[in-house]
């Protein structure tokens, strides 16, 4: 197939590669230094764009350059009575190969948020965490130095998702619902007000190896108390979870560990 055969970006009209100089700037590039490296988004309308070409001219469910919707329904799924998001099933090509049916509604509605909102990235950041139960990368990001803009760590304690199902959970909910204790221990130290006294030691050895422990609390939003925008606490979302069974969080419901006591 001749080159003048091959599809174009769609946006910018030029080859769907990649183009990779060589690393020193004191070299000057020579044909053999030169590498591509496939960019190719290809969407269900027959389109085609690099990656980031996407990106800037990103319309939600519609292909920048037809307007044609491009998203499919969510499969069909009885684990959740909450909306599933749509999907856009795209071929890509890229560095890691080449991948079929590919849903990148995920990637694109998170990446035009944080084009929106670049202050939100920290926030977004910690939560993916939780969701992994990753400690220490959690630690980290909390005592990494603040840039001009960004939340305190107070405020990434606090954050919530904006695309969680419902919206609104905080990362103690996305650490309950991955049954990820030890982040919610974590988290409960660093942002409620449960006594001191009351958490195991290991909680406490943990943390100081970390290098982090609980500041004062004085006007600040007690985590557990914070709800998603279906009214539930994380206490609600453990429930649900030990009513398909005993699990990580049994014992926990009724200690107001995961919410605030009833005054």
């Amino acid at each position: 197939m001749s080159s003048s055969s091959e599809p174009l970006c769609a946006q910018c009209n030029l080859p769907l590669v990649l183009t990779l100089t060589p690393d020193s700037e004191d070299e000057e590039p020579t044909s053999s230094d030169t590498n591509t490296l496939p960019d190719d988004v290809h969407l269900p309308c027959g389109h085609h764009f690099h990656w980031s070409c996407l990106l800037d001219a990103y319309e939600t469910t519609s292909c920048p350059a037809c307007h044609t919707d491009i998203s499919t329904p969510p499969p069909p799924s009885s684990s959740s009575s909450s909306p599933a998001d749509p999907q856009i099933l795209v071929t890509l090509h890229n560095e890691g190969g080449l991948q079929q049916n590919l849903d990148i509604f995920p990637l694109l509605r998170e990446e035009a948020f944080l084009r929106a909102f670049p202050e939100q990235r920290k926030c977004l950041a910690f939560l993916e965490f939780c969701a992994e139960g990753d400690q220490h990368a959690i630690v980290t990001l909390l005592q990494a130095p603040q840039d001009e803009g960004d939340p305190t760590p107070a405020q990434i304690l606090r954050s919530t998702h904006p695309f969680s199902h419902p919206p609104g959970q905080t990362g103690l909910h996305i650490a309950v619902s991955n049954g990820h204790r030890e982040v919610a221990f974590l988290l409960l130290l660093l942002a409620s007000e449960v006594p001191e006294l009351e958490f195991p030691a290991l909680v406490y050895q943990e943390a100081a190896a970390m290098g982090i422990m609980r500041e004062a609390q004085t006007g600040l939003q007690d985590i557990r108390g914070m709800l998603d925008d279906g009214g539930r606490s994380a206490e609600d979302v453990a429930r649900s979870m030990e009513a398909r069974g005993p699990g990580v969080w049994h014992g926990w419901a009724g200690k107001h560990w995961l919410s605030m006591a009833q005054r």
